[in-house]
């Protein structure tokens, strides 16, 4: 056995299911018909490279207390694909994987939701679609993401999203956002360059931004840089300039 493919029509996935089972190499694809999740099904699956990922509507049958592990230490599982049939990508799905280093995301879903990639230590790289309206909380918190761009129609950045990306040296935020969340640039000791292409300054909740280096620049439009530096979250960097077009 080395190209998983549960069957269509599969429903659940039981607690363990497949925990530590180097048979399955290479791919494994979640179908569409997959509703329910439950903890460490695929676990210390050490041969298993690639996630692919169909599921259309898929809930975790995990307390809202308890830490989701669904690919929990899979050491060799570095790129996840979510499949173009997929609108509604599930919380925490991609939670805690370790060794992941990519995921890929079809360019329709409008919102990455709570957790999504938290604790993914290795992820670097996640393009995200040009129709994302809302990042939630926590969705890439603790992550190794190096550079990001925000869409322009992304209207929320919530709560710890890029909190302790440690690795995060650009940021480039679009048009539309309206609203910054608590603690969303919290710990981004290696962030540089932050781009934002808002006429008027997002509305910053307490802290949006927390401990970022004294030599980070924020590059505004050239109209708006007043407006920026005298507001209170903003004008935590240092250096604020016009963008050079």
């Amino acid at each position: 056995l080395t190209h998983l493919t549960l069957p269509e029509g599969l429903q659940r996935i039981g607690e363990g299911a497949f925990s530590g089972d180097n048979r399955i190499a290479d791919t494994l694809v979640i179908p569409r018909s997959l509703k329910v999740l439950e903890n460490s099904p695929f676990a210390d699956c050490h041969s298993l490279t690639t996630l692919i990922w169909k599921a259309l509507d898929c809930s975790t049958g995990i307390p809202p207390n308890h830490s989701d592990q669904f690919f929990y230490r899979c050491s060799s599982l570095k790129k996840a694909i979510v499949d173009d049939s997929v609108y509604v990508l599930p919380p925490r799905a991609f939670n805690d994987m370790s060794w992941l280093e990519e995921i890929v995301l079809p360019n329709h879903i409008v919102e990455i939701p709570r957790d999504f990639a938290a604790y993914s230590y290795s992820l670097r790289t996640c393009r995200l679609p040009d129709s994302l309206r809302i990042l939630s909380h926590g969705a890439f918190y603790l992550s190794n993401i190096e550079q990001i761009v925000i869409p322009d129609k992304t209207e929320l950045l919530g709560s710890y999203s890029f909190s302790y990306c440690r690795k995060l040296r650009k940021v480039e935020i679009g048009s539309g956002v309206k609203r910054i969340e608590s603690y969303a640039f919290n710990e981004n000791v290696a962030l540089q360059t932050m781009i934002i292409h808002c006429d008027e300054p997002p509305t910053m909740l307490p802290n949006s931004l927390f401990n970022i280096p004294d030599s980070a620049v924020l590059y505004v439009p050239a109209q708006s840089v007043e407006k920026y530096r005298k507001q209170e979250e903003w004008s935590k960097f240092k250096r604020i300039e016009a963008i050079e077009l």
